[in-house]
């Protein structure tokens, strides 16, 4: 199955790019998170397995004519044998001269056969859709809360309260 998001963020690519570097680190957190408001969201039945840990490695950045990617691998520790792992690429590129669009764009495949396929197609395909949407807009939020600290400090103007 496929997972595709997109959000801007109000800053020149390089600083983007300079600022993801730096909170890779912090992904399994927000990753976390992510996971938590899911299992939240959905019914107490179908939710129940979300509350595991999962974590995303995070390779190092290839930079190329469009932007920079980071590969991702997202995955629960242990058993796996019923939550998929995920491979998946954050791209940034610019689109405009202070404009970047982050990109996640991941694959799995359903564990446990043909039941997994339906369950994935039942209910679990959009659980992982806000699980994606919710890591990437908690990145946006973090990039732009730690953008415009910098830029209050740089003037002066201490951090935001």
């Amino acid at each position: 199955m496929f997972l595709y998001y997109y959000i801007h963020v109000a800053e020149p690519v390089a600083t983007v790019s300079e600022r993801v570097t730096s909170m890779t680190g912090r992904f399994n957190g927000m990753a976390g998170n992510a996971m938590r408001a899911a299992k939240d969201a959905a019914d107490p039945i179908t939710g129940r397995g979300l509350a595991r840990l999962v974590t995303m490695e995070c390779g190092r950045p290839v930079s190329g004519p469009a932007g920079v990617t980071f590969p991702v691998r997202w995955k629960a520790p242990g058993e796996t044998g019923l939550l998929p792992e995920m491979d998946a690429e954050l791209s940034l590129a610019s689109v405009g001269p202070r404009r970047t669009q982050l990109t996640f764009r991941g694959s799995y495949q359903p564990p446990l056969g043909v039941v997994g396929v339906i369950a994935d197609r039942a209910v679990m395909h959009r659980l992982a859709e806000y699980v994606v949407k919710t890591f990437m807009d908690q990145l946006a939020q973090s990039l732009n809360r730690d953008l415009q600290r910098d830029v209050h400090e740089q003037i002066g103007a201490g951090p935001k309260l």
